[in-house]
């Protein structure tokens, strides 16, 4: 299994702010207009800040599942995986089951054989739940 499957992703800024951090990082990168005498150096210095902004402004959770691993990390559009925040082998995984908790919010967890459970989501509404549940049951085979 070398194809990573992407359970769940997450971008960490909505839309809105999205719009609004690339908008006001235009400011500052057009200071850098003609800091090199190359037009070559500059251009690029440009499309490379450019790429830095929008990789930044594209940060997002994901939880994926990859050669036999599962992961959840921070990923970056151009970076790729920034910060591995939990790693576990799919071995580990006794039962895939959904839990609603004090807030009365629906969460996609795993019984682990060893260490904490491990929630893969979380969502306001039942049906929606039931669905996703199915789908990341399906990639892990559970029944």
């Amino acid at each position: 299994m070398n194809k990573r499957i992407t359970i769940y992703n997450d971008q960490m800024f909505d839309a809105i702010y999205q719009v609004l951090f690339f908008l006001l990082s235009l400011i500052p990168l057009f200071s850098f207009e003609n800091i090199f005498e190359n037009d070559l150096l500059n251009k690029l210095l440009h499309y490379l800040l450019i790429a830095v902004v929008i990789s930044v402004i594209k940060i997002s959770k994901r939880i994926s599942i990859h050669n036999g691993v599962v992961e959840k990390d921070i990923h970056m559009l151009f970076l790729g995986s920034i910060k591995t925040i939990q790693r576990f082998p799919i071995s580990e995984i006794e039962e895939i089951y959904l839990n609603q908790n004090e807030e009365r919010y629906f969460e996609i967890s795993t019984k682990r054989k060893h260490g904490p459970d491990f929630i893969f989501s979380t969502l306001p509404n039942k049906n929606p739940a039931l669905k996703q549940l199915e789908v990341i049951k399906a990639h892990f085979k559970f029944t």
